[in-house]
């Protein structure tokens, strides 16, 4: 999976959700897409129990330069989840764009989204479930959404998608529904 070199000096990326809704898939994917057009590339994962549930995060920094950690400062986050942007906020900064899933409607005054932060609100579940009528697609979905932001090109957001349906493995291929004989 290669591509047209991203513009990019040194990125601080979360994907954040419920648990089984891709996050860590997408962060992995993205740091070899990274990786592959020589940006160094590491990554981290908070994952809680799964007999108590909650909030998984995994969080992405790609630079030219070797750096020895993730980074205080979030430049993009991207919330399967609205409690994720709560969990996230004292990450953010009033440069950072938080991309929201607003299936469920759109984010409270009181999110802790900083002042002056880009929010997009995007119905990944709605139309993932609309499109190919599982809620597992959103996170090709966002995957296309972030690849678009920091300037990938289609070819190389192909690939993830490619990569994304590998990792479901098979009985789960993206149809679309028309694909399948449904209006």
């Amino acid at each position: 999976m290669t591509g047209v070199r991203p513009r990019l000096e040194d990125l601080s990326i979360i994907v954040s959700g419920q648990g089984g809704d891709g996050s860590l898939t997408v962060i992995n994917i993205l740091a070899d897409v990274l990786r592959s057009v020589g940006l160094r590339a590491y990554t981290e994962r908070d994952v809680l129990s799964r007999i108590k549930g909650g909030i998984v995060a995994a969080t992405l920094r790609a630079c030219r330069e070797e750096r020895l950690g993730i980074g205080s400062q979030i430049d993009l986050i991207v919330a399967f989840d609205v409690a994720a942007i709560r969990k996230e906020s004292h990450r953010l900064n009033d440069r950072s764009i938080v991309i929201y899933d607003n299936s469920g409607g759109a984010l409270a005054d009181d999110s802790g989204v900083p002042e002056g932060a880009r929010v997009i609100g995007i119905p990944f579940s709605r139309h993932a479930v609309r499109a190919f009528s599982r809620d597992i697609y959103k996170n090709s979905i966002s995957s296309a959404v972030v690849g678009r932001l920091i300037g990938l090109s289609d070819q190389t957001c192909v690939g993830i998608r490619e990569a994304l349906q590998q990792a479901r493995g098979p009985g789960l291929e993206i149809q679309p529904r028309r694909a399948r004989g449904r209006p």
